[in-house]
């Protein structure tokens, strides 16, 4: 994800400004030798601190480790602790994807809030070519995740297993995912034991169009995520028309307003209702994907951009933006 937001945000700042991709394993001190850069920026996990009088962004989308730190080993929540405190001291300023990741890294690392900056993720690229489906013959609900703790599979897998014992004509629900993330056995077991191997279809980890495929007839997005940082894929629910049932969590509220129907992502049978409510409903459906058509237009890469040339300009005032002489 922080991948993305550096390759979306950057190709909108114009052919002025050059960016150079490199592996973590570089350090600045290469960097101000071999390309005299005007910026540094790291995004969680890589960090290269070196005393290159360079001005530092570093981006943290979340606080994974601290808000559900039972998604992540003990090594990984220690080494994203130690990294977020060695940025607070060093980086120019921090940046993330939501007001509420900022509140977070106010409340438990004293950020500053004129330290911390928010510049929300916007639409993938791909889904502004993606032909938006009309009619949709045979609806599904789709929930594409990674099988980590956090991301409540089991809970929505018996939340979707009350809802086809209250409807005569359920939905399937389709997964997409890595299927070495996280539990991914445990999800699959968690089918078997419920018997929902008929409605209930895994995907595996899709990219191109096999994941924009996934879209085509989604009867509706499911997210009961325990934990976010932003929640991309409500926004290409949004662009693509296809109504949200969500998580009741801040960060999701953020970004869909009105645009999500909102459940308690920790009860079974609250998120059975919501299924029930969202397919059965055509004028919920219609009302929501009414509410995401506006909501959408609040994020864009072309705003993004502009947030963070202003950003990167007030911390190397002169020199981003322009190319320097030879």
């Amino acid at each position: 994800m922080q991948k993305q937001l550096v390759e979306e945000t950057t190709s909108e700042l114009g052919p002025s400004v050059k960016i150079q991709v490199c592996d973590e394993r570089i350090t600045a001190q290469y960097l101000v030798e071999k390309h005299d850069p005007d910026l540094l920026f790291c995004p969680l996990p890589s960090l290269r601190f070196h005393n290159s009088g360079l001005p530092l962004i570093f981006l943290s989308p979340d606080l994974l480790h601290i808000d559900y730190p039972e998604s992540l080993s003990s090594a990984d929540r220690e080494y994203r602790h130690n990294l977020l405190l060695k940025a607070v001291r060093r980086a120019d300023q921090i940046l993330t994807v939501s007001h509420y990741s900022r509140e977070r890294l106010m409340e438990h690392y004293g950020v500053p809030r004129h330290a911390v900056s928010v510049i929300p993720h916007a639409l993938p690229k791909w889904v502004n070519r993606q032909n938006k489906s009309g009619s949709r013959s045979k609806p599904h609900f789709l929930y594409p995740a990674n099988f980590w703790k956090h991301k409540n599979h089991k809970t929505l897998l018996v939340g979707y297993k009350i809802y086809t014992q209250r409807v005569s004509r359920p939905w399937p629900l389709v997964l997409t995912g890595h299927p070495e993330s996280g539990d991914g056995a445990g999800v699959e077991k968690s089918i078997e034991v419920l018997r929902l191997q008929d409605l209930v279809e895994y995907r595996g980890y899709l990219t191109g169009s096999a994941y924009r495929s996934t879209w085509a007839d989604a009867g509706a997005l499911v997210f009961p995520s325990n934990y976010e940082g932003f929640g991309l894929p409500l926004l290409e629910a949004m662009e693509l028309e296809v109504p949200i049932l969500a998580a009741d969590l801040p960060s999701l509220r953020e970004v869909a307003e009105s645009a999500a129907l909102f459940v308690d992502q920790k009860s079974p049978w609250k998120i059975g209702e919501g299924l029930c409510q969202i397919s059965r409903n055509t004028a919920l459906r219609n009302r929501l994907t009414r509410e995401g058509r506006e909501r959408k237009k609040a994020f864009s890469w072309k705003r993004s951009a502009e947030a963070f040339s202003q950003l990167a300009t007030g911390l190397r005032p002169g020199r981003f933006g322009r190319r320097r002489k030879e």
